[in-house]
């Protein structure tokens, strides 16, 4: 790790915990040459694992269209971009049991359920616009039946 103050590549770790679920490593650290603290956070990335199913072919995951299509279906709030890094990271958390158990291979219907459930519970309306997103042909009644259907 490169210190932040004097870009001295060298620093040790000196405290180090869990956060968030353990999802997320905290590590306060110490350069060895100047003696500046700073924190880091580490988590791990799915980027660079999971596949996506779609079809015949296999394409890399994109935390990008997740976040994407999470803003798309959030826009009729304020101020969203603070909560959908927050959202996605939700959705991948949820995913991931799945993504192991799959051998890192998700199909596109489980990041489609996953995302649905998690903004349903986040807020109805992203959930029912999400929902008609990815579903265009999906009705107002078939919509209306999903929503009930999923309480």
């Amino acid at each position: 790790m490169v210190c932040p103050f004097c870009l001295h590549k060298k620093t040790g770790v000196y405290n180090s915990r869990t956060a968030r679920n353990g999802t997320v490593v905290w590590r306060r650290r110490r350069c060895l040459a100047c003696k500046g603290t700073f924190t880091t956070e580490e988590s791990f990335n799915p980027t660079s694992l999971w596949k996506i199913e779609k079809g015949d072919g296999v394409t890399p995951y994109s935390r990008s269209r997740l976040a994407h299509s999470i803003i798309k279906a959030c826009d009729h709030r304020k101020n969203i971009e603070d909560r959908v890094l927050y959202l996605a990271q939700t959705v991948e958390n949820n995913l991931l049991p799945k993504a192991v158990q799959k051998k890192l291979t998700l199909s596109a219907s489980d990041i489609l359920t996953m995302t649905a459930k998690v903004l349903k519970t986040f807020d109805a309306t992203a959930y029912i616009k999400y929902l008609s997103y990815h579903n265009p042909q999906m009705d107002t009644p078939t919509l209306r039946k999903q929503l009930k259907a999923n309480s």
